[in-house]
Order: structure tokens, then C-alpha cells, then sequence
């Protein structure tokens, strides 16, 4: 009887450790791909559930290791320490998983699709005193780069197109560590159409 609750108390600090570990792991891969909102919400509360869950894995862990010695047994370092290593790296995987959420969407992603006969140049985003630039986009082409804006505000675009300047609103407002999405199209007849996922994008 007493090795069957020693077995139960390892299980029990076993699934305390592994359960956060494993649903964080779902949350985050289900999340790059459907990028829900309610993903990023389950992901907090699977942080707190892990909290509760650290603390009655490292209470079932004592409880395993005393009975072991009580039972006479040697008392178990190596199962009790890949317990604890179990349980103590979910605080590194939570932290890892945070920080990668917020790099992704501090990212912008912007495409442009030249319908025109003419070749794209001198493209640039602007936001205060930054500058991006874009290669040359070809006529026909399709380019996609990627962002991280640094300060709040609107960004800018700016290119020439046969030797003509255009200029416009690329984001209406970008909130700082939030990114977005937005497509500029230079239609067939020259002109400039933005479209995207943030408010204030026309």
C-alpha cells in the first residue's frame, strides 16, 4: 500500500508539472497559426493555473519523498530532482512564451503590389525621425517586408512612380509594441490604394 501512494504522489507531481507545460505549449503553437485573441487570453490563464499547479506539485513532491523514507527507502534524489527540474522549467517556458508573443505582434508586415507598367522606387516608410526602406518593386511585383516600429504615432510612405512622388498615410496610428498589417497597391492606372488591419488605416 505504501509503494501504490508513493506511485500516486509521483504521478500527481508528475501532471502538476507536465499539464501547464504541455497546454502552454498547444495554446502558443495554435495561436502562431490562428493569431485568436481568445488564444492569447487562455495563455494567461494557463500561467496562473501553472502557478497553482507549481505549488501542489512541489507539495505532492514532498509528500512522495517522506513516505519514500518513512517506507524505508533510500530517500529518491534522482526521481525527486527530475520532478523539480520538471515543475521549475515551466517558470522559464512561460517567460520564453511571453516574450516571443510580444515580439511577434510588436511586428509589422507590409506588402506592396505594383499593377503598374512602371518600376517602383525610392519607397520608403517614415516614422519621425526613422526611415525603412523597400527595394525597387518591379512591374508585376509583389514584395513583403517586415517591421518593428519604434514610437506611436502614424507612419508615412513615400515613393516614385515614373518619376512622379507620391506620398500618403501607410498606419493611421501605431500603438507602441503592437504591430499590424497593411497592404499598398499601385493600381494598373497609378494610383495608390492602403488597405490593413488597423484602425485608422484608409
Amino acid at each position: 500500500m505504501a509503494l501504490f501512494d508513493m506511485n500516486i504522489w509521483y504521478k500527481l507531481a508528475l501532471v502538476c508539472g507536465l499539464t501547464p507545460l504541455m497546454t502552454g505549449g498547444l495554446i502558443f503553437v495554435s495561436w502562431l497559426v490562428s493569431r485568436a485573441d481568445w488564444l492569447m487570453q487562455a495563455g494567461i490563464y494557463n500561467i496562473q493555473v501553472g502557478l497553482v499547479l507549481f505549488i501542489a506539485g512541489l507539495g505532492c513532491l514532498m509528500v512522495y519523498g517522506l513516505q519514500a523514507r518513512k517506507s524505508g527507502h533510500c530517500y529518491p534524489i534522482k526521481q525527486v530532482g527530475i520532478l523539480l527540474g520538471i515543475l521549475l522549467f515551466n517558470f522559464p517556458a512561460a517567460i520564453l512564451g511571453v516574450l516571443s508573443v510580444m515580439y511577434i505582434v510588436s511586428v509589422s508586415v507590409v506588402t506592396v503590389f505594383n499593377h503598374s507598367a512602371f518600376e517602383v522606387t525610392d519607397l520608403v516608410l517614415k516614422e519621425r525621425d526613422r526611415t525603412y526602406h523597400f527595394p525597387p518593386i518591379a512591374p508585376g511585383e509583389e514584395v513583403t517586408e517586415y517591421f518593428r516600429f519604434k514610437y506611436e504615432g502614424g507612419v508615412e510612405y513615400k515613393l516614385s512612380l515614373n518619376g512622379v512622388a507620391k506620398t500618403g498615410l501607410m498606419f493611421g496610428y501605431i500603438t507602441h509594441g503592437m504591430g499590424g498589417n497593411a497592404m499598398l497597391t499601385i493600381t494598373s492606372n497609378g494610383n495608390i490604394e492602403i488597405t490593413g488591419e488597423l484602425g485608422g488605416i484608409k
